[in-house]
C-alpha cells in the first residue's frame, strides 16, 4: 500500500517497516486460517511454523521492494501506485516460493535438500512453482485488500481536506463582504452623543472630537493597511500582483481573447485541438474557444498568480473558487458566476490544497 505525504494534510507516507509489519501480519492471518503448505498435518509447534512464514513474508516483501526500486527504478511515490503495487507482488511469488521449499524442507523434514530434490537424488523445482503459485494467490488478494483499504484513507483523508478547504473559504469570503461593506465614519456617532459645552465663562474650545485625520483615526488606518494588503494578496514579499495585469491569449489561428486583467478568468479547459477559455465579460460567464493545447495555453499564463493547472483538461483561477467538493480521486470546485464544477486530480490536489489556503 501506499500512502499520502504531506505534513500540512496532517498524514505522512508509511515507511517501510510497516509494510513489512503489514505483509508479515496479514500472512499470518491467512496461514492460520487457511493452513496451506501442509500447514492442516502439523500437529506440534504449528504457531511457531506460521510464525516463521509470516516472517520470511515480510523478508521476502522487502527484498522485492529493494529490486523495485534500485533495478526497477520505481520508487515508492506519496500516492496509492497500482502499477508498482502489481510489480511488487509478482516478485514476491518466486523469492516467497523458494523460501516456502526451504522452510518446510526443515520443519517438516528436518532437510533443506528434500525441499529440491528427489528421494533419488534428482533436481525437481516441481515444489518451488507450487509454493509460487499459492503465493501469487495470497498476494493478489493482499493487494486487493490493500488498495480498498487505501481508497478509503484517502477518501477520509479527502473529506477532512474539503472541510478545511470551505472553512477558509467561507472565512475569505466574510473578510471580503466586511472590507466591501461602507462604514459609517466614527466621527459622526461621536459628535451626535457628545454632550452641549456647558458655560463656564469662557469661550468653549472648538469640538474637534468628530474630526478625523489620517494619523489619528484607527479606522483609516486600517483601511489604508487592507488596501496595501488587497494590492499584494497572494504574492510574496518583493513580488508584485499579475491580476490586474492585462492578459492576452492568443491560438495558432486568429482567435485571441483578450482581458482587461487576469482576474476576469475563471477556468480553461482543453477540448481536442482547441482551448474553450471561461472568463467574466461584464459580469457574467462567457466562453470563448482558442485554437491552442491547453500546455500552450498554460505557458502563456506562466507568472500569473493564482492560475495553475489542476487537470490533465484543465486550468483553474484559484481566486474564483467558493466551494470545494471531493472523494477518493481528487476535488471538484464550484466557481462563482458559472455552475459547471472544475475536477481536480490526485495529481495536483497537494498544489490546489495549498494554494487555496495561502
Amino acid at each position: 500500500m501506499e500512502t499520502g505525504d504531506s505534513s500540512d494534510r496532517a498524514h505522512k507516507k508509511h515507511g517501510d517497516l510497516f509494510y513489512m509489519l503489514y505483509t508479515g501480519v496479514a500472512c499470518a492471518i491467512i496461514m492460520a486460517l487457511l493452513q496451506p503448505f501442509g500447514i492442516d498435518r502439523v500437529e506440534h509447534h504449528k504457531y511457531p511454523i506460521i510464525l516463521g512464514y509470516a516472517v520470511l513474508a515480510a523478508v521476502a516483501y522487502q527484498l522485492a521492494n529493494l529490486q523495485t526500486i534500485y533495478v526497477l527504478r520505481m520508487p515508492r511515490r506519496d500516492e496509492w501506485d497500482v502499477k508498482r503495487s502489481i510489480i511488487v507482488g509478482l516478485l514476491i511469488c518466486p523469492i516467497m516460493g523458494a523460501f516456502i521449499c526451504c522452510y518446510s524442507a526443515w520443519a517438516y523434514a528436518g532437510d533443506i535438500r528434500q525441499g529440491w530434490f528427489y528421494p533419488d537424488g534428482r533436481f525437481t523445482l516441481k515444489a518451488f512453482w507450487i509454493n509460487s503459485g499459492y503465493t501469487l494467490t495470497i498476494s493478489f488478494f493482499l493487494t486487493l485488500f490493500g488498495y480498498y483499504m487505501e481508497r478509503s484513507r484517502q477518501l477520509a483523508i479527502r473529506l477532512q481536506e474539503v472541510i478545511e478547504l470551505n472553512r477558509i473559504l467561507a472565512q475569505k469570503q466574510l473578510a471580503e463582504e466586511k472590507r466591501d461593506t461602507p462604514q459609517a465614519p466614527s466621527g459622526l456617532s461621536q459628535g451626535s452623543s457628545s454632550d452641549a459645552p456647558r458655560s463656564t465663562g469662557t469661550a468653549p474650545s472648538p469640538d474637534t472630537s468628530g474630526i478625523t485625520t489620517a494619523a489619528n483615526s484607527p479606522d483609516t488606518f486600517g483601511a489604508t493597511e487592507a488596501a496595501a494588503y488587497c494590492d499584494t494578496s497572494g504574492t510574496s514579499a518583493g513580488h508584485s500582483d499579475t491580476s490586474v495585469s492585462p492578459l492576452r491569449l492568443e491560438g495558432s489561428s486568429r482567435e485571441t481573447v483578450e482581458l482587461q486583467s487576469s482576474a476576469q478568468l475563471l477556468f480553461v479547459e482543453s477540448d481536442g485541438n482547441y482551448a474553450l477559455v471561461h472568463y467574466l465579460s461584464d459580469g457574467k460567464a462567457v466562453r470563448k474557444a482558442v485554437r491552442c493545447t491547453l500546455k500552450q495555453v498554460e505557458e502563456q499564463l506562466s507568472g500569473r498568480q493564482g492560475i495553475m493547472r489542476c487537470h490533465r483538461a484543465y486550468i483553474v483561477n484559484i481566486a474564483h473558487v467558493e466551494h470545494v467538493s471531493g472523494n477518493g480521486q481528487g476535488y471538484r470546485l464550484t466557481l462563482d458566476s458559472i455552475q459547471e464544477q472544475v475536477p481536480v486530480s490526485r495529481q495536483y490536489a497537494a498544489a490546489v490544497y495549498q494554494s487555496i489556503r495561502i
